[in-house]
């Protein structure tokens, strides 16, 4: 059960696709339950659903199990960050003040944050795109000699490109545990250029569901903006 759910290799349907090799794509049982669970948090998200939290959890699992496969390490990386981040989300996302109302409201940042999360992207990017195969390698050694087995490091495709979207990502699932709108302007650059990393790698129903994600973070900013008091800046 394990393997059919958790291997990409382990195929649920071939879809016939002119120009691709043998005409066909073969579509993993992981890629699509990852895909369908990814789809319903970003919506929950979008609505301000406290249930997008454990959808996330669960989904943000596989998503890393099948970076790994990719060799996609910063994505790895980034969803073990998703999942614990989302707990955290899940208990700010529950508190409330006195009168009812939610402790952290739908809401702009002030511009000083707005430039630190520029700068912020921007180093990050340039750090994790030169190092991520020496992380990687640090932190997966131990675990997979503990585990018992041996470990081969295969250096990570498109690293720079990859790192764009796990910097960005970072700060933008920081950014959505607040309720900052501009969360959704970050996760509309992730998800362009995600489209393009998954297709290249071959990922084809995975990368067609980020131009889902694009459509969803362009209508999220749309709603975000209409109930953001945007006199009300505040630092995070």
């Amino acid at each position: 059960m394990l393997n059919l759910l958790f291997n990409i290799n382990t195929i649920m349907y071939t879809f016939p696709l002119a120009g691709w090799d043998g005409n066909t794509y073969s579509m993993s049982y992981l890629e699509f339950w990852v895909v369908i669970l990814n789809l319903w948090s970003v919506i929950a998200f979008r609505k301000n659903s406290i249930w997008a939290y454990p959808t996330s959890i669960v989904a943000c699992t596989g998503w890393a199990v099948m970076a790994y496969q990719l060799n996609l390490y910063s994505d790895q990386l980034l969803n073990l960050y998703f999942i614990g981040i989302s707990v955290v989300g899940w208990v700010w996302w529950c508190q409330k003040n006195k009168d009812g109302s939610d402790k952290y409201k739908i809401q702009y940042m002030d511009r000083k944050s707005q430039v630190l999360t520029v700068v912020g992207l921007v180093i990050g990017v340039i750090v994790l795109g030169t190092y991520i195969d020496t992380i990687f390698t640090a932190l997966a050694t131990p675990v997979v000699y503990l585990l018992g087995e041996t470990y081969t490091h295969v250096p990570a495709s498109l690293p720079y490109w990859d790192a764009f979207t796990t910097v960005t990502s970072f700060f933008a699932m920081y950014l959505l545990t607040k309720r900052r709108v501009e969360s959704w302007y970050l996760w509309a650059l992730v998800n362009i250029v995600t489209i393009g990393l998954y297709a290249f790698r071959g990922v084809y129903f995975f990368s067609a569901e980020y131009v889902i994600f694009l459509g969803n973070a362009i209508f999220a900013a749309h709603q975000w903006h209409r109930l953001a008091n945007v006199q009300d800046c505040v630092q995070y």
